[in-house]
């Protein structure tokens, strides 16, 4: 059958394309059948939406994730924080750590880990390093991390124990 031949002929209810050699008159053949069953099937859809609308507004949203960071006294709990001191509880100073330029990936999940850089003193050069905050414990209405492991280039590996829930205000 060659495309100038094509008829609008229907094989039950599935409708047929026809053709013509003429570009302008090419055109589509839906059944009523098909429109029919297209309205419906989009009402269907409106009327699930709307019934569902109600219940998506219901759900609570979940509680923030933060981190405390600062030392005894003056801790800053907040989430995803681009710069962090870690001194928990009054370590010595040679464990302190500030991380700056911190980012973060995975916050809110089980553990959430993080590149960042450090300094030791204000001359030498920014060092990279790998930061996992972990433990996450929930406190009041937010959940908090209260560990945070950083990885060092020279191969150190330390943990610290960040504020506590009874530091929270």
């Amino acid at each position: 059958m060659n495309r100038s031949d094509a008829v609008d002929e229907r094989d039950g209810d599935w409708p047929r394309i026809t053709f013509s050699d003429d570009q302008s008159e090419r055109r589509h053949v839906l059944s009523p059948t098909w429109g029919g069953m297209i309205r419906a099937i989009l009402l269907t859809a409106l009327v699930a939406l709307a019934v569902m609308a109600p219940q998506a507004t219901a759900v609570a949203h979940p509680r923030a994730t933060l981190i405390g960071c600062g030392w005894h006294g003056a801790v800053a709990f907040s989430p995803a924080p681009r710069s962090c001191f870690l001194d928990w509880p009054n370590l010595s100073l040679a464990k302190a750590v500030t991380l700056r330029r911190i980012h973060w990936r995975y916050w809110g999940h089980r553990e959430a880990t993080a590149r960042a850089v450090f300094r030791i003193k204000t001359y030498d050069p920014w060092t990279h390093v790998r930061v996992r905050a972990s433990r996450r414990r929930r406190c009041h209405d937010a959940e908090l991390y209260t560990r945070v492991r950083v990885w060092f280039p020279n191969g150190y590996v330390h943990t610290w124990r960040v504020a506590p829930c009874s530091a929270m205000p």
